[in-house]
């Protein structure tokens, strides 16, 4: 199986077909006719002579004719790379009879357009010689006609097809290059993966400019057509044609280089590729986190009953939050989520609607985006959760009750204590006390985070919080698949026992009280499981605990 990773540029798939063709075609025909563009990679003529040599067993010389024939005729100045002293050559034919040059193979290049008609009657010369006399073994040779030659004039003279080096470098091999720079496998952090898709998108078929891509920075990367202007600024003034170098086909169509369209001012169409590559991972990536969002704030989205929306004379009811934009979706949570949450979707909307609108984000948008994921993913569930967690009957225990209910109790006598998580010891861990007020989502960010470690390990996890709100008891019900069993326990005691046995909690006037408050008007919703599919409920509030018993 070929590692990617180790290859060069001549072995991306679309070069490396294209070399052993023209390998092929050589050896089946004896001359060959490239058609290459003016400027064509570097890489390429060395990779051809070293397919030539494997194909064929061949001696190859490089017939670099950029300085002229000095004077020679083709056979003989062909005869002079192989030979110091090619003295018996006199014409086409003792060039072909001689068994000296019998198994080499001459690529020749950057013929001068004044030297033209001395090549081509040469080439016709070898057609000639090669019907009126078969041989065994000859010379090869294959011709890169000046550029602007036309084609009708080539192929009297070859008498081939041409093996034009044309769209033969595909999306895959642009891929295939930038991640081999960027890293392999790629990074999942999504500011790298845009980064490297604006590589692609802006180099096209140009694997040279890969290379200069994949040296910036990542925020360069992500927005590289500054850092690109001063070498387009360098480029001559032409119209772009396929002869010059400056179009050739990439993903289907015509592909004008991106130096190019800089140099003509067509910026916008520039910015366009850096916009496509964003769209490719940014769109996929927004709509991932729309899922998880929706997953972690499903009750506090549908507070307010379905979304109703009015375009025109028309009203659109929208009663599944799958299916809100991210505008609804900031617009119904910003009031009633953590600060942090609300700045992220707010730049989630922000995003979404540049995209919409055809223009690039900015690159800190881009960066601050997968920052605050990476560091805050865990929060809000995995839209597959449990994929990869052992199928071995563990399962999870949500302890539901008010403050002094009983339920630490109860996991103790009822539960293998490896198997707890209790908040009131991580919110100790983390603040050194009970008694703390304000925001305690990191307590129940770890709480969840302890649950997800277990149950991955393939134990069960018991939740011990009194996780009366509704939005608690979703956040942790969805970290587990849903094929894994849930259990909500509801546990609860008369306010006098509570009272009784309070301890740190009288210090804290009303809590209690107020808990039990809370409790009771969730206690219906508890019951019916918060209608989650794979939510079992065990009622073992006193009065109950017989029934649930038998």
């Amino acid at each position: 199986m070929t590692d990617w990773r180790t290859l060069g540029h001549p072995s991306l798939p679309g070069p490396s077909k294209f070399l052993a063709a023209a390998a092929d075609a050589l050896l089946r025909d004896g001359v060959l006719w490239i058609g290459l563009p003016a400027a064509p990679p570097a890489w390429l003529i060395p990779a051809m002579q070293e397919a030539i040599r494997t194909a064929a067993s061949a001696r190859v010389f490089d017939g670099n004719a950029s300085s002229g024939l000095g004077g020679m005729a083709p056979a003989h100045w062909l005869a002079s790379l192989s030979s110091p002293v090619p003295t018996s050559i006199r014409s086409v034919a003792d060039f072909l009879d001689d068994p000296e040059f019998a198994d080499a193979a001459y690529v020749v290049h950057g013929i001068r357009r004044a030297n033209w008609r001395a090549w081509a009657g040469f080439l016709r010369l070898v057609r000639t010689e090669r019907v009126r006399k078969p041989r065994i073994a000859s010379p090869l040779v294959v011709i890169a006609p000046p550029e602007g030659t036309p084609q009708q004039e080539v192929r009297s003279a070859v008498g081939t097809r041409e093996h034009r080096w044309q769209g033969r470098v595909s999306r895959l091999d642009t891929e295939i290059a930038v991640a081999k720079r960027l890293g392999w496998p790629s990074s999942h952090d999504v500011a790298s993966a845009t980064a490297a898709a604006c590589a692609v998108e802006v180099a096209g078929w140009d694997l040279r400019l890969v290379d200069v891509l994949t040296r910036l920075g990542e925020e360069q990367q992500l927005n590289p057509l500054p850092a690109l202007e001063p070498d387009a600024a360098k480029l001559p003034d032409v119209v772009p044609s396929w002869d010059n170098g400056v179009i050739d086909i990439w993903d289907g169509q015509p592909f004008e280089h991106t130096l190019s369209l800089l140099r003509r001012g067509r910026r916008d169409a520039a910015a366009r590729r850096v916009w496509q590559a964003q769209v490719r991972v940014l769109f996929p990536f927004l709509g991932h986190i729309r899922s998880c969002v929706v997953r972690r704030y499903r009750d506090e989205l549908m507070r307010d009953g379905p979304l109703v929306k009015t375009f025109h004379s028309r009203t659109e009811v929208i009663a599944q939050p799958e299916k809100f934009e991210f505008f609804d979706i900031h617009d119904r949570l910003q009031a009633r989520v953590p600060e942090r949450d609300a700045k992220f979707l707010r730049l989630c909307h922000k995003l979404r609607s540049s995209l919409a609108h055809f223009d690039p984000a900015p690159a800190d948008f881009v960066v601050n985006l997968g920052r605050f994921w990476e560091e805050n993913s865990h929060r809000y569930g995995d839209e597959w959760p449990g994929w990869d967690w052992p199928r071995c009957g563990q399962r999870l225990v949500i302890l539901v009750g008010p403050s002094g209910a009983g339920k630490s109790t109860w996991a103790a006598n009822n539960c293998d204590p490896a198997d707890v998580i209790s908040s009131d010891d991580i919110r100790r861990q983390i603040f050194g006390s009970m008694d703390v007020a304000g925001d305690q989502e990191a307590v129940f960010e770890r709480v969840r985070q302890e649950a997800a470690r277990r149950l991955a390990a393939g134990r069960s996890a018991v939740i011990d919080a009194t996780n009366i709100k509704a939005g608690d008891r979703r956040a942790n019900a969805v970290i587990v698949p849903s094929d894994l069993e849930v259990e909500y326990v509801v546990i609860d005691r008369p306010m006098d026992e509570k009272l009784a046995t309070a301890g740190w909690r009288l210090s804290r006037p009303g809590l209690i009280e107020n808990h039990s408050r809370a409790f009771a008007a969730e206690v219906e919703q508890i019951l019916r499981g918060d209608g989650l599919p794979n939510v079992k409920v065990v009622d073992l509030r006193q009065g109950n605990r017989a029934a649930a018993a038998e």
